[in-house]
Parts: C-alpha cells; sequence; structure tokens
C-alpha cells in the first residue's frame, strides 16, 4: 500500500517460511489482525538501538591577509548530520517513530573583510 524499506524483501514466500516480516498482501481483515496483533504483543517491533553519530562540524582556516586589500579573511565548513554508525535497520535511530532522516546540511564559504 505504501513504500517499504529493502528489509521487507526478507518476507515469508510460502507456508512454513521462516522470515522477520509476515507475508505481503493486497490487505485484508485478518491481515490486519495479524499486523496488529504483533506490532502490540510481538516482540519484533522493538530492538536495542546503539548508534554514534556526528551531528555538528565546523572547521575555519584563518587566510593570512599580507600584501592583500583585506583587512582580513577566512576560509571555512560547517557541516550537520554527517555520519551515523549504527547496525539499527530504520532510517534513523535518535528519531525511530519519524519517516525520514534528518538532513544533511553542508557548507562551505570564504568570508573577507576590506
Amino acid at each position: 500500500m505504501r513504500n517499504q524499506p529493502e528489509a521487507v524483501l526478507d518476507r515469508w514466500q510460502n507456508v512454513g517460511d521462516e522470515a522477520d516480516f509476515q507475508k505481503f498482501t493486497a490487505g485484508n481483515y485478518q491481515t490486519t489482525i495479524a499486523f496488529t496483533n504483533a506490532r502490540n504483543y510481538g516482540d519484533n517491533f522493538y530492538q536495542n538501538i546503539y548508534f554514534i553519530r556526528l551531528k555538528n562540524l565546523s572547521l575555519s582556516y584563518k587566510i593570512p591577509v599580507d600584501r592583500t586589500p583585506f583587512s582580513s579573511a577566512k576560509v571555512y565548513f560547517q557541516g550537520q548530520n554527517l555520519l551515523t554508525f549504527t547496525d539499527f535497520k530504520g532510517l534513523d535511530p535518535e528519531g525511530a517513530s519519524r519517516s525520514i532522516p534528518p538532513l544533511r546540511i553542508l557548507s562551505l564559504g570564504l568570508q573577507c573583510s576590506f
């Protein structure tokens, strides 16, 4: 009915299969009950979440301004949500209930003063 993560490709295909996800269907009453029971009473929706994240990084270099018309100059780089190391299977371990991970933002610039 909507986009799914790649992990659901390892799902039940035939009777007797063992997999982390149930067989996909177009949906009916029995499927809804099975999903609701798994969500409310099963442990397959819970997992330990350990992660290391480089969330913010700012680097700058003051450029020597000898023999230039500038009184000061620097080049800088700033980044947000750069790296995440985790075994978590969802999109974002910090906000597991969100539908998308936080945006990665990169900025590179030059600042000069006369």
